[in-house]
């Protein structure tokens, strides 16, 4: 599963330099692309990685929750599949292609 942060919009380095943050120009800018991922090793109860997930993906549902992520700072945890992926796969093509190759 993946994580919803406003990190992925680059507003920390806004919020922590932001004199510095009002000189930048966009010259290129991506689709949104995937912050964090927690992930389960293969060999872990199915029923306890199910129960972990299931908390933190309602996390955002409750105050408390709330607290615990804008520490982080994440919005929210998402459900993930190889899927999510593609807009980084996508994302690494064209960077490849147009800025400078990237190995994989």
């Amino acid at each position: 599963f993946t994580s919803s942060s406003c990190a992925m919009s680059g507003c920390s380095f806004q919020k922590e330099h932001p004199d510095m943050a009002q000189e930048l120009e966009v010259k290129w800018q991506t689709e949104p692309l995937i912050n964090n991922a927690v992930v389960a090793r293969g060999d872990m109860p199915p029923e306890l990685v199910h129960n972990v997930a299931e908390v933190l993906f309602h996390l955002h549902e409750t105050p408390a929750g709330r607290a615990m992520l804008k520490r982080l700072p994440l919005s929210r945890f998402e459900p993930a599949d190889d899927a999510t992926y593609d807009v980084v796969r996508t994302f690494i093509a064209k960077y490849s292609k147009t800025v400078h190759p990237v190995e994989q």
